[in-house]
């Protein structure tokens, strides 16, 4: 039996919108016919109401209240002869599926609760860039060791956020049974939230602390110098973003994944990782506006030439409060949020065993040479310093 070609809803979506565009003038009512991807069976009609009330056939799904202009572009307007001749106005473009309008509504209504995860990205971009940098002029010793490296900092972060993660699974994830197992992934998204507004904070306070040791010791008037604080002050700024980043990253990726459209699963890791390079976008760009609109009466403003010239611990400090706001909108929103009822079916069809086993080793194989490199990267620095 021929069935309709499958692939992403958003490529699908341009042709949803333009089928209802074009019936946007068509009227329709309970009696409306139609159409239904049912499968092997092939594309069949049925009737609005009978779609509403959630009847029981291979592949048909309940009609949705929201974005309902978009229905007209599944609706049958003229009587069709038989199935081929509607599965060829499907392939035309000029009539669309039940299934594949509701993806479209799915996405669409993911959009808001996204928009929220662009400040997880801003986050970390900030972190990954400047505070290593905070820590470049910092005293790095530890005992017998001249020079700490501040990389370590980003291993221990590495690891805080699979060890957040895992905590949250084992503890937090595995109490929330029923029907409110499917807002866990937006709970795990809130805690990471919620902790990158007191790694900002604390960063800020880090910040200031070494702006006023080196004000007291005079030492902006010289060229090379280490300020008398130890490295380690940044170590909890490090663990904060690590567990955000664990908890955050992998929430938004359960997010996409579980209520995103089934065929959209495989994508829900390049999503997040799209997330994240959409951040870091946004943080080169809003770097660039508080650098310009800081920068007055010959000052240097909150980002300047250098680290120590800067006054980055009014910027975390701004960060955090943007963070507070953004995780204030995305409590009201992720509250409002209609979640998706995850079917177990739709685990077993996307993915096999077999494919399951070797994403897993994948996964392990590329952990794995992360760990090496960044090991080599410690052990260089040690033995350069002693």
């Amino acid at each position: 039996t021929p069935r309709i070609p499958s692939g992403s809803p958003l490529s699908r979506g341009p042709r949803v919108l333009t089928t209802a565009l074009s019936k946007r003038r068509h009227q329709s009512d309970d009696s409306s016919l139609m159409a239904c991807d049912e499968g092997s069976n092939g594309i069949s009609e049925f009737t609005r109401k009978s779609l509403n009330d959630g009847i029981e056939t291979h592949k048909t799904i309940r009609l949705t209240k929201s974005f309902r202009f978009l229905d007209k572009a599944a609706i049958i307007v003229e009587p069709v002869p038989s199935r081929q001749d509607l599965m060829s106005q499907v392939k035309d473009g000029q009539l669309c599926t039940v299934q594949q309008v509701e993806e479209i509504k799915l996405v669409l209504g993911m959009i808001p609760m996204s928009a929220t995860f662009l400040m997880y990205g801003i986050v970390r971009a900030v972190g990954d860039t400047y505070f290593i940098e905070q820590g470049d002029d910092m005293d790095t010793k530890l005992g017998v060791i001249k020079i700490f490296p501040i990389q370590a900092f980003v291993l221990m972060s590495k690891v805080a956020g699979r060890i957040a993660s895992k905590i949250y699974d084992k503890i937090l994830g595995k109490r929330i049974h029923g029907a409110k197992k499917r807002v866990s992934d937006a709970i795990k998204i809130g805690l990471g939230m919620l902790l990158s507004i007191f790694c900002c904070q604390i960063a800020s306070w880090v910040e200031a602390r070494k702006l006023k040791v080196i004000k007291e010791k005079h030492l902006s008037d010289s060229t090379n110098y280490t300020v008398p604080m130890t490295v380690f002050w940044l170590a909890p700024q490090f663990f904060l973003m690590g567990a955000m980043d664990g908890l955050a990253r992998d929430g938004i990726q359960a997010f996409f994944s579980h209520q995103g459209p089934r065929s959209m699963k495989r994508c829900a890791a390049a999503m997040a990782d799209c997330v994240t390079g959409i951040g870091t976008l946004l943080s080169v760009a809003l770097l660039f506006l508080v650098r310009k609109v800081t920068k007055r009466d010959g000052q240097a403003g909150w980002i300047a030439e250098s680290i120590d010239a800067s006054r980055l611990d009014y910027f975390y400090r701004a960060l955090s409060i943007v963070s507070l706001v953004n995780f204030g909108l995305y409590a009201c929103i992720a509250n409002k949020y209609s979640y998706k009822v995850s079917n177990p079916d739709d685990d077993e069809e996307s993915f096999s065993e077999w494919e399951i086993l070797e994403w897993l080793i994948c996964k392990l194989w590329e952990f794995v040479q992360w760990l090496i490199c960044k090991l080599k990267g410690i052990c260089l620095y040690l033995f350069r310093g002693l």
